[in-house]
């Protein structure tokens, strides 16, 4: 699908409501010519991450991204050359400085890196060092590079671990998810473009304007899990990891059908009631610590803060996180209180909680009304 000019400003609308850019200012972003060079590297993963950024329409095409918004030198799935012309690329943008380097996958580091190379002669271990001491901004894209993620699961023969571990934390950012949803990604570039900086991150570095909420929190099926007892359509009792999962898949959705629309689905309505839980997958601990992904979390509810055990593989950042502890959730047997007793003390435990959340979010849609008021009172186009 091709979109124009025109099809591709109405879509950098969407950037400026979710990082608070005026119209004009999104515009002048994607029309100024090239922007920064991205090198994006791939190292032990799906190329997962790569097809989800083909699936791009919501913030404008691959193709529209690439030749307009980005100057994307080096991409191993997506350029037209191959063999040692395209290393060339690769290794002429490296020796330069300001560019954004975009790493998906993880990084092997058994066996000195040589699980993984990115071609004859350079490891994925070696090359992330040797690219991210250029780069301006380095970005973990996906669970596997943010994380170590999918192959860092147990076992991990090949000794994975995640981007910031090997590069350090300095110029990062981490956009997880498997795969992480392509407005995550080019909303967080948008944002670079403007600001100059990263965007405002959480304690795992991720975009706070995309993982600043749990799934749960917007879950449309929340309803269902109001009174303790969560029943269909919820799938808290097949094991859904969304109240302690930080992302908007809930509301942004996925597979979008036009420039500036919302997708169409995500994986918690595919097929609800009959659909599948919440994996977690953009949490530091999975897969290891959401496994089984069937069965019930139990243990506290620490709101924002809550994160499962760490449970066997390669240690990973965030591991550290508060123990998710749901009994006060669960249906378990009380400590001498009647199931009544024990019905009520969850009610009040999870209404206490629900409050507190509705509280934070109203506080920022009010900081975010007030940020864009203005900026549509100034932008004079009428539009």
């Amino acid at each position: 699908m091709r979109i124009n000019r025109r099809d591709f400003l109405t879509a950098s609308s969407a950037i400026a409501a979710a990082w608070g850019l005026r119209l004009p200012e999104a515009s002048a972003i994607v029309t100024s010519g090239p922007g920064p060079s991205v090198v994006w590297l791939q190292a032990q993963g799906c190329s997962g991450c790569s097809v989800s950024f083909l699936n791009s329409i919501s913030l404008g095409t691959p193709e529209g991204l690439v030749t307009t918004t980005l100057n994307v030198e080096y991409h191993p799935t997506l350029m037209a050359s191959a063999g040692a012309g395209a290393v060339a690329v690769a290794q002429a943008a490296r020796t330069k400085t300001g560019y954004v380097l975009v790493v998906e996958g993880a990084i092997p580091t058994a066996m000195s890196g040589r699980y993984c190379y990115l071609w004859p002669g350079l490891t994925a271990y070696q090359g992330v060092q040797d690219f991210a001491r250029n780069a301006k901004y380095v970005i973990a894209l996906g669970s596997c590079s943010a994380f170590g993620g999918m192959v860092a699961g147990k076992p991990n023969p090949t000794a994975v671990r995640s981007l910031s571990s090997i590069v350090g934390t300095a110029k990062l950012v981490n956009i997880p998810g498997c795969p992480a949803h392509p407005d995550w990604l080019v909303g967080t570039i948008a944002a670079i473009l403007k600001e100059g900086k990263v965007p405002s991150l959480d304690s795992n570095r991720r975009p706070k304007t995309y993982f600043g909420e749990t799934v749960h929190d917007e879950c449309p099926y929340e309803d269902y899990f109001e009174d303790g007892d969560a029943r269909p359509p919820c799938m808290f009792p097949l094991g859904c990891k969304g109240p302690i999962t930080h992302a908007d898949c809930s509301r942004r959705k996925w597979n979008a059908g036009a420039a500036g629309a919302r997708g169409v689905n995500w994986c918690v309505g595919a097929g609800n009631p009959n659909g599948t839980p919440c994996l977690g997958c953009t949490e530091p601990t999975f897969p290891d610590a959401m496994s089984p992904f069937y069965a019930r979390l139990t243990g506290s509810f620490e709101g924002d803060r809550a994160a499962p055990p760490q449970s066997g593989g390669t240690p990973q950042p965030g591991a550290d996180q508060p123990t998710p502890d749901l009994s006060e959730l669960d249906d378990g047997p009380g400590s001498g209180s009647s199931a009544q007793d024990l019905r009520n003390q969850k009610r009040k435990a999870y209404e206490d909680l629900k409050k507190k959340r509705r509280s934070d979010y109203e506080k920022r849609k009010a900081a975010s009304a007030s940020r864009k008021s203005p900026s549509r009172a100034s932008s004079g186009d009428g539009r």
